[in-house]
Parts: C-alpha cells; structure tokens; sequence
C-alpha cells in the first residue's frame, strides 16, 4: 500500500516537471488567420490560439514518471515488484491465454496511455493511467476513459488506476463527474480510481476519488 501510494505521489510530481511548453502552445496575434484556426484542435482566447497535443504531452510526462521511477529503484530495486512503466501497450484478447493468467476478458483490445505492471504475466499491475489534455472534453470522453480503466482493475487485476486531465478547468471536470455520477456508480473498481485535473504546470492538481 505505501508503495502505490508512493507512485501516486510521483505521477503528481510529474506532472509538476513538465514545462507549461507541453501541456499546450500559444499562438500569439493571430486575426490574421483566425478562420483557418477555427476547426483545429486548440482554442482561441482574446486573440491568441492555445493548441494541446496529447501525444506531445505524454511523452514528457513519461519521460518525468520515468526519472522518478528509475531514482526509486535506486535505493530498492524490487520497487513496486519489479513493475515497469509502458505506454500505449495494446493488451491482446487471446483467450486461452487470459485464462492462463488467470484473467478475465475485457471488451476490446485496449491500449491505455501508461501501464506499470509486469508485461507477460500477472505478478504485478499496479496502476494503468489514461490522459486527456483537451479544454472541454465531453462527458462521453471521461467515462470512456473510466469504464476502460474500470476494466483492468476488475477484468486484469490492476490495482489502482487515475484518469488525468489537463487544460480543462477544475470546476468544469467536477460537474462532469458529477453528470455522470449514475454511470460511475457502476463502475465495480471505481474506489480504485482516482481523477486529477492539472490546468497547468503551475496550478495545483484537483483530485476526486470515484
């Protein structure tokens, strides 16, 4: 327990290193070209165009995660029992082997944004996270990203999961969740899931515990 709390600290401590460049790029002055600008994924806030790119914004978070993760294992190295941090891992839907490890199908063939876990085998899952770094993100979308995560606490053993969200403001995501409350009732993991809204580099992180 004190090692999953320990690695729930360190994604917070993450996503405190990633520079502001990451979570998302401003385009300053912009009249000029505002209507090619209209359609692209970003916003456009007093003249100015904010654009985030997921992907751009993973790879430094895994790279921060990464770092304390490696300075963790320094001083124990069967940290979190010998898990390792991987991104966008498909996890096949082969039956047979499933039922091997002694796990439970899920849905789909899901690739979540970060496992740490033991790939191969069962021993340990502790955690498997799944970003979004959009403004205004759909309800659709949170709970999307909650029922998977859902799923691998309860169809593939992962102990806990978090759901992070950057750009959107948190009293925007805590009406969210509150709208989909009924659905998030039934999700059985959802005391093992976690929510944290980060705005920015320099805001502090809201947490909700489903």
């Amino acid at each position: 327990m004190e090692e999953l709390n320990q690695f729930e600290q360190m994604i917070l401590t993450a996503l405190g290193s990633v520079h502001e460049s990451y979570y998302q790029t401003t385009y300053q002055n912009i009249h000029a070209f505002r209507n090619a600008l209209q359609h692209r994924r970003g916003r456009i806030v007093e003249g100015n165009f904010y654009r985030y790119g997921e992907r751009v914004f993973c790879y430094e978070l895994y790279h921060q995660l990464r770092i304390l993760i490696d300075n963790a294992k320094q001083t124990n190295q069967n940290f979190l029992n010998g898990a390792i941090l991987q991104g966008e891992v498909e996890k096949m839907q082969i039956i047979e082997l499933i039922e091997t490890l002694g796990l439970h199908p899920m849905d789909g063939e899901y690739a979540p944004d970060f496992l740490m876990h033991t790939p191969g085998n069962a021993v340990s899952h502790p955690f498997v996270i799944e970003v979004k770094c959009e403004h205004d993100i759909t309800g659709a979308k949170i709970f999307a990203d909650l029922k998977k995560i859902n799923q691998f606490i309860t169809q593939y053993n992962y102990q806990r999961g978090v759901f992070i969200t950057t750009n959107a403001q948190p009293n925007y995501i805590a009406d969210k969740i509150l709208e989909l409350n009924d659905n998030i009732l039934r999700l059985d993991g959802r005391d093992r899931i976690k929510v944290v809204c980060k705005l920015n580099q320099n805001e502090e992180p809201q947490i909700w515990q489903l």
